[in-house]
């Protein structure tokens, strides 16, 4: 009875007092949209920059190996550091190695390219805390195989989850 009361009382000053609050919902649940956003929004949270990639098949780091990108190693050095740079809505990748850029070639992801085209560049996406790359020639998922990168999944499973880390 008394709720119904506090009600009717503030029935008078209530037009004020229910047009704040439905602002304050209203703007609530836009923050929360797009805290929603940021966090699924996958790589607009990385910058151009230095990173590290962790394979999700033995949580390994990758590296920018002679003729492939491998995810074996258990040590940050120079080949297992990867530069990402943005175009537009998608990343490309240069391999620590030789300094070249990486493409998903469809039977393995190699990073011995001079120039960035449509092969050289992935889409970086969030899924959780770690992140999905697909390719850029047939747009499918890269996976961590151990012996390694390859893009060619329609999903995104454990293989197909790598941690990014700036360096």
């Amino acid at each position: 009875s008394s709720g119904g009361g506090g009600g009717g009382g503030g029935g008078g000053g209530g037009g004020a007092d229910e047009e704040e609050a439905a602002a304050a919902a209203a703007a609530k649940a836009k923050a929360d949209e797009e805290e929603a956003a940021a966090a699924s929004g996958g790589a607009g949270t990385l910058s151009n920059g230095l990173y590290t990639l962790t394979g999700g098949r033995a949580g390994k780091l990758c590296a920018d190996e002679a003729g492939k990108v491998i995810c074996n190693r258990d040590a940050v050095g120079a080949w297992e550091k990867f530069t990402l740079t943005k175009h537009g809505d998608k990343y490309s990748l240069k391999g620590g190695r030789g300094g070249k850029y990486c493409a998903d070639e469809g039977g393995q992801v190699i990073c011995n390219r001079d120039a960035v085209l449509g092969w050289e560049k992935f889409t970086i996406e969030k899924v959780g805390d770690k992140y999905s790359l697909k390719g850029g020639r047939g747009g499918k998922h890269c996976a961590d195989e151990g012996g390694k990168v390859i893009c060619n999944r329609d999903a995104v499973l454990g293989w197909e989850k790598f941690t990014i880390t700036p360096v």
